[in-house]
């Protein structure tokens, strides 16, 4: 998504006015939906992840914030222990993917900071930079012209 302009201007129109708005649409919502889905498909089918260590290691990147819990517990009305039981699970099965293990360690290298640029907001803004500037490098003289 982020560097698809790079390839195509079709692909880097879609990405500034369709694919990023509809992405910040869908993480301004209390719980990411997909999110919802994959705990719950974990906590229902508890027998296929049964021989995993669970160790929930407590770094920025994989603890999620007691409102987001508190939320999924209202909407899934499971225990919270399950819940973070689960994400703990959903965490060590992304971890094994090359992008979103290099993401974690992106915001480990900002946990303490403000707002962290690899949260999911923070990633959406470093979409539209990144297609932006492209765009803009592209079409330059096209720009400079109408000026």
């Amino acid at each position: 998504m982020f560097i698809g302009g790079i390839f195509s201007d079709k692909i880097l129109l879609l990405n500034i006015f369709i694919i990023l708005p509809l992405i910040f649409i869908t993480q301004c919502q209390q719980n990411h939906p997909i999110l919802k889905y994959k705990i719950k498909y974990i906590i229902n089918n508890q027998n296929l992840f049964s021989n995993i260590n669970i160790n929930p290691y407590k770094k920025c990147c994989n603890s999620l914030y007691n409102s987001e819990v508190d939320n999924l517990v209202d909407e899934l009305k499971y225990d919270r222990k399950d819940i973070e039981n689960a994400y703990a699970i959903l965490k060590l099965y992304e971890n094994k993917f090359i992008l979103p293990n290099c993401i974690d360690y992106g915001k480990n290298i900002f946990c303490n900071s403000f707002r962290n640029p690899f949260d999911a907001q923070g990633l959406i803004v470093i979409g539209y930079i990144f297609n932006t500037y492209v765009y803009l490098y592209k079409h330059y003289k096209s720009l400079i012209s109408l000026l």
